[in-house]
């Protein structure tokens, strides 16, 4: 199998986002990037909460839970919308990024139909 570098254009260019462009890291802080994480994703089910947090570099992907730590910062909470960190006594927030909007009935898949 060939070495990890050689499939950096999956990261660079990730698969399932629409743009085929990372995300870009989303802060609360106004003075400044307080880390290089993004959030990539949250799941919520009735017995757990956990996110997707890109982070590091070369970047790489931690699945995480409330409580854990990532990098020095704690998982306070995670919520269907963001993802709160305690660190040093401070709190941040990643937000997921909004989805793009649905596209025009110009552009929209023909509605799938079945005949009988």
């Amino acid at each position: 199998m060939p070495p990890l570098q050689r499939f950096s254009a999956v990261i660079e260019r990730p698969l399932f986002a629409p743009s085929r462009r990372p995300p870009l890291q989303a802060s609360d802080d106004s003075e400044g990037a307080w880390s290089s994480f993004a959030l990539a994703g949250i799941i919520i089910t009735p017995d757990s909460r956990e996110a997707l947090i890109r982070h590091g570099s070369p970047p790489a992907i931690a699945h995480v839970r409330e409580g854990q730590d990532l990098e020095g910062w704690v998982v306070r909470s995670i919520l269907p919308d963001r993802v709160v960190f305690a660190g040093g006594g401070a709190l941040h927030e990643l937000r997921l990024m909004p989805k793009p909007s649905a596209p025009s009935s110009g552009n929209a898949p023909p509605a799938r139909r079945s005949f009988r």
